[in-house]
Parts: structure tokens; C-alpha cells; sequence
């Protein structure tokens, strides 16, 4: 697929201690972030601060770099920043980028591993040029140069990011933004991609091509592999598709009863979103039992159905209920006066 294996397997905690030697100790303790200490202990919050320190510093150790390779690695459905590095979910970032992330590690060197490129010398000094960096940033496993150059690859993507004068066009806004302000990013996108590709460096044979649905696929499973987050991942997808599926329910249920009074409408629709999304049946009406599919989600087909055979039957209900709600209004009403009669009598 034209990704490059890893090799490195150098700890955070030895590059750090060997960097940093002022937060070794915080270090030391950041193993038992977000669990109890031997003992009994709370957990470190030291640790998770100086986690923190360091993916920053490491974010921001050499500039514009992880402009570049988040360029690289944002099709394949990865996310780097000051806290972590982070697997999207494709189906909800298109509504919710923040709740599509998925944290795979806040470990700046499990990061380089992940994204096969060399730890050592990473800490030690700057770049001596501009083209060693982009040098360093291109050994990154990601780097495709087809992944430069597709357009409208899928629908989050805007993120592919084009090289050349001619295909700048296809970059988001913030890169726009980069363009226009880091003269790196700059460099980057116009003279050294376009370079690369006309030197055939990092190109992908064409029997090997997969879409980038494909590729963000096989990421996503080293990912699972690696950083064991199947199950947050799939938990997060289930609860979003149910909440998505949960609001066409109630769009759907809008457009197919009739125009009513306000309040008989809405006493239908609250009934009828009881019985089918509550399973209630008070009622004494039973929604069929295959109302969802395997995965959780509403069959709307199903509920079609059902809504055109029982709705008026809910509009009894309905109307019975309002008489109830309005008797016992009226009833509550007479004791407020009642007792406020008492009271001035007395």
C-alpha cells in the first residue's frame, strides 16, 4: 500500500531523561495517570501535567514540522496536536470533529514509532536547514505522494492538500492560512511536494493503489493492533449512530403525521416517540419487534409502516390523554383555591 514498515523501539522515558532531566521524577510517576497508585494512592496529575509539557514541547520542537506531516498523515484519518495523537472516526467527523478523535497515545516517541520516522537526534538540536527538515518530515511512513495530489477523496478530506501553484486550490482554510503566513509551509507545499513528485520519489506502484477509504482502513487496524482502541472506537461509532439514528426518528415522525391542532400534534408525537423509542406499552399499543436493525439503529421503513397503521388510534390515545391532563389541571387548580380560601378564612 505504499506505507513504510517502523523500526524504532527507543522509550520516551530514555530520550526524555537523556533531554529533559528536570521532569524525569514526574515521569516516573505518569505511568499511573487516570489509575490508583500501589497502595492506595490518588492518581499522578503531576504525571498527566508533565505528559502534557512534553507532547507540547514536542509538538512545537521544530516549528513548522508538524504542519508538514499532519499534511501528510490527515487522509489517513490520523490527527497530531499539542495533546496527543488521535484517530478520526470518519463517520462523525463530518458533524463533530472533537468527539470523532480517538486517543491512540500522548507518548511523543510512540508517536514517531507509529509514524515510522527516527527518534534519535529529534530532541538533541534544530534542523542545520530547511531541506533537512523536510528531509526528516518525509520519513514519515505517510508520505504518498498520490495522497498530495488526489482531490475530494472523501468527504472530511478538503484535507488532502495539493502540491504546486495549480492545485492549491483544494487546501482547507487553515492551510490557506499557513500559506499565506509560514513561509516553510510555504516552501513545502509549492516547490519541494511538486520536486518530489517529478522525481518519482515516494510514489506508489499503480497495482498497489488502494482509495483513501481503503488506506484509512488498514491505518485504523495497526492502530486497534498497536494501541488497543477497537473497542473505544466501535463503542463511540455505536453511540453516535444511534443518536443520529434516534433524530431521523423524530424528523421522520414530523413529516408523516397530518397537520393537526399544536397541541394534539404534539401529544401524537409524544406518544407515538414513547412507544417506539422507549418500548413503552402503557398504551396498549406494542411496537414491532423488529423495529431496529442488528447494529442498533432505527429501521425508518419499519417505522413508516407502523406510524401509517396505528397514528390514529394514537390520535384516541391522544385525545384521551389531553381530557385526563386537563381534568387533573382543573382538579389542581380548585385545591390551590381552596386552600388559599382556608388560609384567609383562618
Amino acid at each position: 500500500m505504499g506505507l513504510r514498515a517502523t523500526g524504532q523501539k527507543r522509550t520516551s522515558r530514555a530520550i526524555i531523561r537523556s533531554t529533559f532531566g528536570f521532569v524525569t521524577t514526574s515521569i516516573s510517576c505518569a505511568g499511573y495517570v487516570g489509575r490508583e497508585k500501589p497502595g492506595g494512592a490518588s492518581p499522578c496529575l503531576e504525571g498527566l501535567m508533565c505528559l502534557r509539557l512534553i507532547q507540547a514541547l514536542f509538538k512545537h520542537a521544530h516549528g513548522d514540522m508538524w504542519n508538514l506531516v499532519g499534511s501528510a498523515i490527515r487522509p489517513f484519518g490520523l490527527t497530531a496536536d499539542e495533546e496527543a495523537l488521535w484517530l478520526r472516526i470518519p463517520e462523525v467527523e463530518e458533524f463533530d470533529r472533537k468527539r470523532a478523535r480517538v486517543l491512540l497515545t500522548r507518548d511523543p516517541v510512540e508517536t514517531l514509532h507509529f509514524l515510522g520516522m527516527p527518534v534519535e537526534g529529534f530532541w538533541v538540536e534544530p534542523f542545520p536547514s530547511v531541506e533537512a527538515l523536510f528531509e526528516y518530515a518525509t520519513t514519515c511512513r505517510f508520505v504518498w505522494m498520490e495522497m498530495f495530489s488526489q482531490s475530494g477523496a472523501s468527504p472530511v478530506d478538503g484535507e488532502e492538500i495539493a502540491g504546486g501553484e495549480a492545485e492549491k486550490k483544494t487546501l482547507k482554510s487553515n492551510d490557506r492560512r499557513r500559506m499565506k503566513y509560514r513561509p516553510v509551509y510555504r516552501q513545502w507545499i509549492t516547490e519541494y511536494i511538486p520536486r518530489l513528485q517529478a522525481e518519482g520519489r515516494f510514489a506508489v506502484e499503480e497495482d498497489r493503489r488502494q482509495s483513501v477509504a481503503d488506506l484509512r482502513a488498514t491505518v485504523r487496524e495497526e492502530a486497534f493492533n498497536r494501541f488497543h482502541v477497537q473497542e473505544e472506537y466501535c463503542q463511540r461509532l455505536g453511540q453516535f449512530r444511534h443518536q443520529r439514528s434516534v433524530e431521523e426518528v423524530k424528523g421522520l415522525l414530523k413529516s408523516l403525521l397530518p397537520d393537526l391542532d399544536s397541541m394534539h400534534l404534539g401529544c401524537i408525537m409524544s406518544i407515538m416517540r414513547k412507544i417506539i423509542l422507549e418500548n413503552d406499552h402503557n398504551l396498549g399499543i406494542t411496537p414491532p419487534a423488529d423495529l431496529k436493525r442488528a447494529d442498533g439503529t432505527y429501521d425508518l421503513e419499519v417505522i413508516r409502516n407502523f406510524v401509517a397503521e396505528n397514528w390514529k388510534q394514537v390520535s384516541e390515545n391522544a385525545q384521551s390523554l389531553m381530557g385526563q391532563r386537563i381534568g387533573e389541571r382543573t382538579k389542581q387548580k380548585k385545591n390551590k383555591l381552596k386552600a388559599h380560601d382556608g388560609k384567609d378564612a383562618s
